[in-house]
């Protein structure tokens, strides 16, 4: 029975997270966020974000807030030509649109994570962002349930 409610939330999620949102550095036509919860109540997420860039900007980030005890983790990022991008363990927002080309990273904050990736050219892209969280789904009093934010 909880498996059929979290799948009836999650399926959801992704309806609402469809929607088309605009962007400061281009546009996003399509997003199609897929999460696999785990047994023990962590989650791979896999995004895919349909976009037409524009020359403004340097990096793509998706913001996770309010994370309370949960990890993220083991970001990755692909291209709509399959091109996986390297990971980078010190990820600078300062760096140039050039040297953030074909690179991702874990952007750790006060307030949670940025998952960042360079933008690299401009036109119609489409990138797929993969990443685990530890302990998405929590064990309380009365049920198992959880409170996960997706943003575009």
């Amino acid at each position: 029975m909880y498996y059929m409610k979290a799948k009836r939330i999650i399926n959801l999620l992704m309806l609402m997270a469809t929607a088309t949102i605009v962007l400061a550095n281009g546009q996003l036509h399509n997003l199609d966020i897929r999460v696999v919860l785990s047994k023990n109540g962590d989650a791979h997420i896999t995004e895919i974000r349909r976009m037409t860039i524009d020359s403004e900007g340097t990096e793509c980030y998706i913001p996770i807030g309010n994370t309370g005890r949960s990890m993220v983790s083991d970001l990755t990022v692909s291209d709509e030509q399959g091109k996986e991008y390297t990971p980078c363990d010190a990820w600078d927002v300062n760096w140039s649109r050039e040297k953030k080309t074909g690179k991702c990273g874990i952007l750790e904050k006060s307030s949670g994570y940025e998952l960042c990736w360079g933008l690299g050219a401009s036109g119609e892209r489409t990138y797929t962002a993969s990443y685990s969280v530890t302990g998405v789904v929590g064990s309380y009093e009365e049920s198992d349930g959880f409170n996960w934010m997706f943003v575009a």
